[in-house]
């Protein structure tokens, strides 16, 4: 039988909701989980119906909320971070689209429960080639890159490179985004930077210096 969460459940505790370093500390967590979101919904529905001719995941407004409400649940109950795994494309890449897919993967997770012992068997290599798959057709993007353009291939290398060192989607498309905005505004072509972008720019350099404070802060 698996493990009762009473012990965690509900247990939260807000004393210090309204202190300084706890205010930083939320701030930086909501960062944090906005933008792995978008980014591994972004990765994950490369290259796939899933995405509009602009570029845009369709029907994010959904993924986003599925995410909001699960990463709370789970916060309540005092289970590990409830979040977006990169890990779902590989059923993406296997022909996965609708709903049933989700459920499956739930149902088989609430088995799992029971069977903890016997999946605990299980090496995260076994999941190495479908990743490895969708690795590649993540990377297949870089064709659209104008590579002869250093304000396009810079941010692109950095991206990638970031992603690869870091195991983090989030990681390279925040400093992919944040050095596109930089090549662009000190090659003078500032005007082909939309006022979004600046913004989101703006916002992930605030998350690293809210990061940073908490690191000195000992958070």
């Amino acid at each position: 039988m698996p493990q009762s969460i009473a012990p965690t459940f509900l247990q939260m505790d807000f004393s210090k909701v309204l202190s300084g370093d706890m205010i930083l500390t939320i701030l930086v967590l909501v960062f944090i989980d906005i933008f792995n979101t978008i980014g591994t919904l972004i990765g994950a529905a490369a290259n796939t119906e899933m995405m509009d001719e602009a570029g845009n995941v369709k029907n994010i407004k959904g993924a986003m909320m599925a995410d909001a409400v699960a990463t709370s649940v789970g916060a309540m109950c005092g289970t590990s971070t409830v979040t977006t795994f990169v890990e779902s494309s590989a059923g993406i890449a296997e022909g996965g689209r609708t709903g049933m897919t989700a459920l499956s993967t739930a149902f088989f997770f609430f088995l799992a429960l029971f069977l903890s012992p016997l999946f605990l068997l299980i090496p995260s290599a076994a999941t190495t080639g479908a990743l490895v798959l969708v690795g590649v057709l993540m990377l297949s993007s870089i064709k659209d890159v104008d590579l002869m353009d250093i304000s396009e291939a810079l941010p692109s290398f950095i991206t990638v490179l970031t992603m690869v060192l870091t195991y983090n989607i989030a990681e390279g498309m925040a400093l992919g985004l944040i050095s596109y905005t930089l090549v662009k505004v000190f090659t003078g072509r500032f005007n082909q930077v939309s006022i979004t972008l600046y913004i989101v720019s703006g916002l992930l350099i605030a998350r690293y210096v809210l990061q940073a404070l908490n690191v000195s802060a000992g958070i």
